[in-house]
């Protein structure tokens, strides 16, 4: 979502960066901040899009403010992070394409392929000086940095002398460039990397209008508010199908969705209010479990299941720290003594893949009448 003034509509990266707009940093914003956390968040959206075929990342409110002496330059009034994230993103894609063209891999066409997105995402080439200028201009502290190295893939000689929030810059790149490494089916081929940075936006464009409608009091009920989001409310069935092989690991950003996830269910299954910070989150398959747990699971399956919201449960942290990783028989037993309605009901004489399924089955059954709009 984009403000310029009273000015507010959707767009996508691409098209927000490849309007030829600048995009300027005032001097008061903050420098660089992002760390692996908030990479980390971005990157498993961006790997559920890939697995899950929802090409819908929702990138959040960016609000800009536009010049009065030219209408190119746009000042980033909310938003520089996410913004110089998703451009080093497009760095790193353009880098792994200069790869493709070293090893003789298609070079014409993915040389092609590199000048179009580096013209799309990045700027264009000064006829000059030979160096890429950027769309995209960040404070005085970051900005030089940001031109120079990674603009125009310039490892640094000393990262160590880098300020700090350069640093952060870098590592970002590094860190995105060993993640998109790891999906060897795109990696090998040019146009699945150019398609890589692609996105569409339906369900911000829905969600926008929505919001629009409801401060121009086009819509003024919550039944007129639930049709116009009609087309995007998901059936019980498609609901319970999603929910019972839902996965969400328990760091950065997604562990508090699951925190809110396990709280309204408990609030649910008990009827009382859940505060989401005081319990811990309990791995009843650890998150890394030892040889014990090869009895019952194969390395892919506790890969897979430990993040699992049917292995997830809230316990009280003293009851936590005191089972660790010990066998579930022991940690059965602590459950039993829990407050928390859930974690009781998890009384299985063994914990297995089928146990994992089963109760994470029955918790979408819960959820669906959890979520379940009213005017369905």
């Amino acid at each position: 979502m984009i403000h310029s003034l009273l000015d507010t509509r959707t767009t996508n990266f691409g098209d927000l960066i490849s309007n030829g707009k600048i995009y300027r940093v005032p001097p008061f914003q903050r420098d660089y901040s992002w760390n692996e956390e908030n990479w980390e968040d971005l990157w498993q959206d961006i790997e559920s899009l890939l697995t899950e075929q929802t090409p819908i990342h929702y990138m959040g409110a960016i609000v800009l403010q536009s010049s009065l002496e030219s209408d190119k330059y746009f000042t980033i009034i909310d938003g520089q992070q996410r913004l110089a994230t998703l451009s080093i993103l497009a760095t790193v894609v353009i880098d792994r394409l200069e790869t493709l063209i070293a090893n003789d891999i298609d070079p014409e066409a993915n040389r092609e392929r590199q000048e179009i997105l580096r013209r799309t995402y990045l700027g264009d080439k000064d006829p000059r000086s030979l160096r890429y200028s950027s769309k995209l201009i960040l404070n005085n502290n970051n900005n030089d940095f940001y031109k120079s190295n990674l603009i125009n893939l310039r490892e640094p000689r000393n990262i160590r002398k880098l300020t700090k929030s350069n640093q952060l810059l870098w590592k970002a790149f590094e860190y995105f460039r060993d993640r998109l490494n790891s999906l060897t089916d795109i990696i090998q081929f040019g146009d699945r990397l150019a398609a890589f940075l692609a996105d569409t936006n339906e369900l911000e464009r829905i969600y926008n209008q929505v919001a629009i409608d409801i401060d121009s009091q086009q819509i003024d009920r919550p039944r007129e508010v639930f049709e116009k989001l009609r087309p995007v409310y998901v059936s019980d069935e498609k609901f319970e199908r999603d929910f019972s092989v839902l996965k969400i690991e328990t760091k950065g950003q997604k562990k508090k969705l699951v925190r809110y996830i396990l709280a309204k269910l408990e609030n649910y299954v008990s009827g009382k209010p859940i505060n989401e910070e005081t319990p811990s989150i309990e791995h009843i398959l650890p998150e890394s479990p030892d040889r014990q747990w090869e009895q019952e699971f194969t390395n892919e399956q506790m890969a897979d299941m430990r993040y699992r919201l049917g292995n997830l449960t809230f316990l009280e942290p003293s009851f936590n720290r005191e089972i660790g990783q010990k066998k579930y028989d022991i940690k059965r037993q602590k459950y039993q003594q829990s407050s928390y309605i859930l974690t009781q009901q998890i009384t299985n004489d063994d914990w297995t893949p089928d146990s994992i399924a089963r109760r994470q089955q029955e918790l979408a059954r819960q959820a669906i009448r959890v979520w379940r709009s009213d005017f369905v």
